[in-house]
Parts: structure tokens; C-alpha cells; sequence
């Protein structure tokens, strides 16, 4: 008949079935013998990570963090962040590690995102100190970019010319009147050249002024070509030199010439021009280099 009404009696509460149980089961079995190393990098407290960077800017924000398995099976995880020192030798610091297989090591931008080819990283396992150590293998070589990053074991090694450079507006100031102007490639850095511009204002003395384009290693001229047209007393001309471009005057003051698909200057060579019958009141303008540039260590 169930339980009687509250106020009719003792109120006596339904059975309830006592609380069960369960134990987890065992989901993974690991083997205590005849286990293969989980890493092909065994570390002692004698070895240590060397991170050194090159780099055209300075003060870039790294971030380099990885985990060693301990002999007693716990993880050991490191993080650190560091400057780029930038410049072309290179500039080394120095992770310690705890003893036991290194499982990964990760290297990318801590803050906002930059160019690839502005940063070049390269991580090795070694011994000794920054500025002379024995380096028992390289572990990370390439350039750290944007949301890429670079990772052991599972990145490739690659040299700073490998691969895509930044896209770089090279700006070069003014020569004196009556002066040419030159164009140095800086230390540490590779160009490809992708277009060139320059204004060339003449004075009033009377003379037909052709102007040349000229690169060398410091020394010697390897390459050398000249405008199709000349330019007469009291004219401003704007020259343009571009790859996939016929030489021509474009009309409106505009001279066009071609110059090497793939022109790859080293740090050091120059571009420079020389105006045939330039006059002491002949001015050009600042010039604007639009290259592909990629970090050159020393």
C-alpha cells in the first residue's frame, strides 16, 4: 500500500541500494624491457642547447622551449626568450638541460610576426661555452617567420639562402650635385634585385648626358647597360630599371630599361651610375632599390 502520509505515523523513508563503485580499468600496458629510446638525443648534465642568431634587425622577441624525458619517466619542459642580438656573426646563448632523452625542441616569434628572411636561427646540442664550444649535433637551421616555426625533431635544416627572402624598399640617399650615385649592398645581406628608381634633374648647361647602370664586387664592372635616349639641358627624366621590361622611353619623362630576371648581389657589391657628359649642376634624386634579401653570415 506504500508508505503512510507525514502526521499519519512514523514516516519511515523507501530502501535505497547501497552506493557502487567502479573502479577505472587499466587503458595502457608499457613495457619495462627491451623498450626502444624514445629520442635519438640522449642528454647528461655536461650538454647543453647553443641558440645562435642572425639576423638583419635587432630585437626581435624569440622564444625557444622543449622537454627532456627524465630516467625516473617525468618530463622536464624549458622555456626561455631572449633578443635578437642581429648583424652577420651571429650571436650565441646558452639552455641548460637535465639529463635524459631530449623529445623536442621548438624555436618561433614570441610577439608580432616578421618577414622571412629577416631571421635566421640555428639550435645544436653541444658542449663547452658560447663563444667555443664542441657542437655534437644540429638540431634546428632556418629562418623563424610569422606563425612559423621551427621544430626538432621535425623541421628541416636549411641555409639562409635557401627558400624565399623578405621583400625589402632599399632606400639610398642623395649624392652631391653633379655627382653619381652609388648603391652598396650591406654587410651581412644578399640582394636580388627586383627594380630600381632614380630621378635625374639636369642643369641648364648645354650637353646630351646618357646615363649608365653599372655593378660591381667593389672593383671590377660585371654588369653594364645604358638608356636607349639621352637627356638634354633643363629636363627631368625618371629612370626605371625593372626585370620583364623592354628598354624604351615611356614617354612624360619616363625611361624604362631592362635588367636581369634573377640579379643576385652579394654584401659589398655596388650599383652605381655613370652619366656620360654629366655637368656639375646635374642632380638625381634619393633612389628607391625594391629587392629580395636574405641574411649572409659571416
Amino acid at each position: 500500500m506504500g508508505n503512510p502520509p507525514q502526521g499519519a505515523g512514523p514516516y519511515k523513508p523507501p530502501d535505497e541500494s547501497p552506493l557502487q563503485t567502479f573502479a577505472a580499468e587499466e587503458t595502457a600496458h608499457f613495457k619495462q624491457w627491451h623498450v626502444p629510446p624514445p629520442s635519438a638525443q640522449y642528454v647528461t648534465l655536461d650538454d647543453q642547447l647553443f641558440i645562435t642568431d642572425f639576423g638583419i634587425v635587432s630585437g626581435l622577441s624569440i622564444l625557444v622551449r622543449g622537454r627532456v624525458l627524465r630516467a625516473d619517466g617525468t618530463i622536464f619542459r624549458f622555456v626561455t626568450r631572449f633578443l635578437s642580438n642581429g648583424g652577420p656573426n651571429g650571436f650565441t646563448r646558452i639552455v641548460p638541460l637535465a639529463e635524459g632523452y631530449l623529445l623536442d625542441v621548438t624555436v618561433l616569434r614570441d610577439t608580432s610576426s616578421t618577414q622571412r628572411g629577416t631571421l635566421f636561427v640555428q639550435v645544436s646540442l653541444g658542449r663547452g661555452i658560447s663563444t667555443d664550444h664542441e657542437t655534437s649535433g644540429l638540431l634546428i637551421s632556418g629562418y623563424v617567420a610569422g606563425i612559423a616555426a621551427l621544430g626538432w625533431p621535425n623541421s628541416i635544416l636549411c641555409a639562409p639562402t635557401d627558400g624565399q627572402g623578405r621583400i625589402y624598399r632599399f632606400n639610398n640617399a642623395a649624392p652631391a650635385a653633379g655627382a653619381n650615385f652609388t648603391i652598396t649592398v650591406p654587410t651581412g645581406t644578399r640582394w636580388r634585385v627586383q627594380s630600381l628608381i632614380g630621378t635625374l634633374v639636369s642643369d641648364a648647361n648645354v650637353a646630351n648626358r646618357q646615363v649608365f647602370l653599372r655593378i660591381d664586387d667593389g672593383a671590377t664592372i660585371y654588369f653594364e647597360m645604358f638608356a636607349n635616349t639621352v637627356q638634354a639641358a633643363g629636363v627631368t627624366d625618371k629612370y626605371i630599371w625593372s626585370a620583364r621590361q623592354v628598354a624604351e622611353l615611356a614617354g612624360s619623362g619616363d625611361i624604362l630599361m631592362a635588367i636581369p630576371v634573377n640579379l643576385v648581389i652579394e654584401a659589398g657589391h655596388r650599383i652605381t651610375s655613370a652619366v656620360a657628359s654629366i655637368q656639375v649642376g646635374d642632380q638625381w634624386s634619393a633612389q628607391s632599390v625594391l629587392v629580395e634579401e636574405w641574411v649572409s653570415p659571416i
